[in-house]
């Protein structure tokens, strides 16, 4: 392991919220899912995507490792929940309340109490036909009789990371596993930070990543972990995940999932960010949330982050092809074919004359069923 990662910097974390992140249109790694035929994609689905026609929120995926990490460096902003959530009919009304309260209040403003809201709550009460047969005060008193002690619980959450029982167990179990894995420690905790060195954590990184089109497509990256090195010029990545498997099958989820394309995205979001300075190592965390909480820590070679651009590029390269003829076809080359051939012989005839079989997205003049044939035949 490179000697500078033996220390790290005390950074802050502050509250986790990955609102303003999660709403952004810029693309993640994600996003190439949809453009990835091996992964259900195509390029037409990355193209809705882009365009907003594709809503997809990634923050329960990252909310689990977030949260592990808050625990590492700021347990003390993790808060247990301490109420009981009333029925749903007064949580749905008080939800709507909050949710109308927040958005016509600014940073400086201070949200009240529930019974401040008292035209919200009717709005709400009557969107969500609550007890409509009751009078309106009887209604209302009931809002607030139930729904006040919740509304507290809501405002608590925009400053603070509020946790259920369950949950909170399990983040502090993860942590205490990460902290005594003498590799996971080095990189992931601040108390052995050196001269020099700076930890940035959940650093949310925005740039572009050109199209040999010169279009640039504008992407996001979150680093769990990013390492600086300011002496030496030189960054490394760290990401940390949580796993329901052992940690022993991480390497064969590493590449089931495509994770050497998801550092590789990320490492290049840090160039990025520090143009000057050169990559001198990229690493995942890894927890086990169950039975023995082990933590391992996995090194990821330069020939294999290659191989993630490498990825990058090559579904980038085909949805620059798409951009310049104007065809978003949902499965490239499939009208190639009147039927697709299972037989062994076709198969092994296309690969022999360097075609793909079922993905070859073919330029120019499409080749006819007869012209295919008589291809295999020669």
């Amino acid at each position: 392991m490179h000697q500078s990662f033996l220390s790290l910097k005390q950074s802050t974390l502050t509250h986790l919220n990955m609102t303003s992140y999660s709403e952004s249109s810029a693309i993640n790694n994600s996003a190439f899912n949809y453009l990835d035929l091996s992964k259900g994609g195509s390029p037409q689905r990355f193209k809705d995507y882009l365009d907003g026609k594709i809503k997809s929120d990634d923050t329960k995926y990252y909310r689990e490792g977030s949260l592990v990490h808050l625990a590492l460096l700021e347990a003390h902003k993790l808060v247990v929940a301490d109420i009981i959530r009333p029925i749903d009919s007064i949580t749905g009304v008080v939800d709507d309340v909050f949710e109308s309260v927040m958005q016509a209040t600014d940073e400086f403003t201070e949200v009240g109490e529930l019974a401040d809201y008292e035209q919200e709550i009717n709005t709400a009460m009557t969107n969500k036909a609550y007890q409509t047969n009751w009078l309106l005060a009887t209604r209302l008193a009931k809002v607030l009789e139930l729904g006040k002690e919740y509304f507290k619980f809501l405002k608590r959450c925009t400053t603070e990371t509020v946790l259920t029982t369950k949950e909170y167990a399990l983040i502090l179990a993860c942590a205490a596993s990460v902290r005594v894995d003498r590799f996971a420690k080095k990189l992931m905790l601040d108390s052995e930070l050196g001269k020099g060195m700076e930890a940035l954590n959940e650093q949310e990184i925005y740039f572009n990543i050109s199209l040999p089109s010169e279009i640039k497509i504008p992407c996001k990256a979150k680093l769990d972990r990013l390492l600086l090195n300011h002496a030496r010029k030189t960054f490394a990545v760290v990401d940390l995940k949580t796993t329901g498997k052992s940690v022993l099958d991480f390497p064969k989820s590493f590449f089931e999932y495509d994770y050497d394309r998801q550092i590789a995205f990320y490492a290049k979001a840090a160039k990025s960010l520090y143009p000057d300075y050169s990559l001198s190592g990229c690493y995942f965390v890894v927890v086990e949330k169950q039975g023995e909480f082990r933590t391992r820590a996995f090194t990821v070679d330069r020939k294999t982050i290659k191989h993630g651009l490498d990825k990058i590029n090559k579904l980038l390269a085909t949805y620059a092809t798409c951009l310049s003829t104007g065809s978003f076809v949902y499965e490239p080359g499939y009208d190639d074919f009147y039927v697709i051939d299972l037989s062994m012989d076709r198969e092994t005839a296309l690969q022999e004359m360097g075609i793909d079989p079922y993905r070859q997205f073919y330029m120019g003049r499409k080749q006819t069923h007869k012209e295919e044939k008589e291809k295999q035949i020669k």
